[in-house]
């Protein structure tokens, strides 16, 4: 947990990555340190490091489908 301004974030590590570099992702944006550590996924078969990113590759890659493949209402 880490406190940013007046808001709380809660940090998950993820180790090293080919480069050298060590890889974070941040959840922020909470208004107590309590509700930080709630939001923070904890380590368990449903929300490790490996499984929040292919969760986020997931989206990210039906996000660009459903981009590219549908026009926008105005």
């Amino acid at each position: 947990m880490r406190k940013r301004g007046s808001k709380w974030a809660a940090v998950l590590y993820f180790g090293i990555d080919k480069s050298g570099k060590r890889k974070y992702k941040w959840f922020s944006g909470f208004s107590t340190k309590k509700e930080a550590e709630k939001a923070r996924p904890r380590s368990s078969k449903k929300s490790t490091p490996e499984s929040i990113l292919k969760q986020q590759r997931f989206y990210g890659r039906l996000y660009e489908e459903m981009a590219r493949g549908q026009e926008i209402p105005s």
